[in-house]
């Protein structure tokens, strides 16, 4: 999961998907004991257009999210459009009718993959510190005050969600990575442990998968290593600048647009325990180590 504030920055209107479904969201926030209100195809549907279906929401959360799930960051191009207030109810309520005012709110809509969607991942799963907001505010005209149904304002901000939220929340403050891939939560009120527990972040297949991020890039510096005892690059000189050419490449594996991120610029952060710590038992440890600090300092 990383930080990305593009919806605000770039799509801060909501899709006209949503705009079109003003006046139902309207009856929805003050009819919560008929859910059957809810129509799926507003943020799920799809219009035909230039010969092919378009997906109203979806597509344009693709676009936002750079193909990849909110939470896990494996690349998906067919999410599911999830809430991340769940609407239908609360597993740790069993009196709360779930967020229902917010089935149509642009903020609570965000891509995820299958794995982390639904159980045993996320579902309706929402622990918070605080107080369950379960029910909408109106203004005065009787209307949905859809300020506060935004995910970034009181009230629902005051809930203080163990769930991370992708769109307000710093993503590198709460993790931390080991080398096999695992994720783990490092901030003091748990939010990080929770929200790998409440998506499932541990998974088998993704530990693999983002374990694969450092382990493609841990094989090339080894095939340098290699070619520098055979004397293919002949000096130290030479074999830094072939090293650079693979840190540009670590770089490269931080940009949004990546799958897996957040655990490539972790690596680039904490070079010596991610990488170094897997070039084990090798006299260049130290030369490698020295040259990404160089790298970072701009001397290489």
């Amino acid at each position: 999961m990383i930080f990305n504030d593009r919806k605000s920055l770039l799509y801060a209107s909501p899709p006209q998907a949503l705009i079109d479904a003003e006046d139902d969201w309207q009856i929805i926030a003050r009819t919560p004991v008929n859910k059957k209100l809810i129509k799926r195809k507003v943020y799920k549907g799809t219009i035909r257009e230039n010969g092919r279906d378009v997906h109203k929401i979806r597509d344009i959360l693709c676009i936002i999210y750079h193909n990849k799930c909110a939470y896990c960051e494996a690349i998906n191009c067919e999410p599911d459009v999830e809430h991340y207030r769940p609407q239908k109810g609360v597993t740790e309520s069993k009196v709360h009718s779930g967020y229902y005012w917010l089935c149509y709110e642009w903020s609570n809509l965000i891509p995820s993959c299958a794995d982390c969607n639904r159980p045993p991942g996320k579902g309706n799963k929402f622990p918070i510190m605080g107080v369950h907001e379960t029910k909408p505010y109106f203004l005065p005209s009787g209307e949905l005050d859809k300020d506060k149904c935004r995910a970034d304002k009181s009230p629902l901000i005051n809930e203080k969600p163990y769930l991370l939220h992708p769109e307000i929340d710093d993503c590198k403050q709460f993790f931390k990575f080991h080398a096999d891939g695992r994720i783990e939560g490092i901030d003091s009120e748990g939010r990080g442990e929770a929200t790998w527990k409440i998506c499932n972040l541990n998974l088998e297949t993704l530990l693999m998968a983002r374990q694969s991020v450092l382990d493609d890039f841990v094989e090339n510096i080894k095939i340098l290593i290699v070619a520098r005892r055979r004397n293919l690059l002949k000096t130290t000189n030479d074999f830094e600048s072939a090293l650079k050419l693979y840190f540009k490449k670590l770089d490269k594996l931080t940009q949004p647009n990546q799958a897996f991120s957040l655990i490539a610029t972790y690596a680039r952060e904490h070079f010596d325990e991610m990488i170094i710590s897997l070039i084990k038992g090798d006299s260049y440890q130290n030369i490698i180590s020295q040259a990404h600090k160089k790298y970072l300092n701009g001397t290489l």
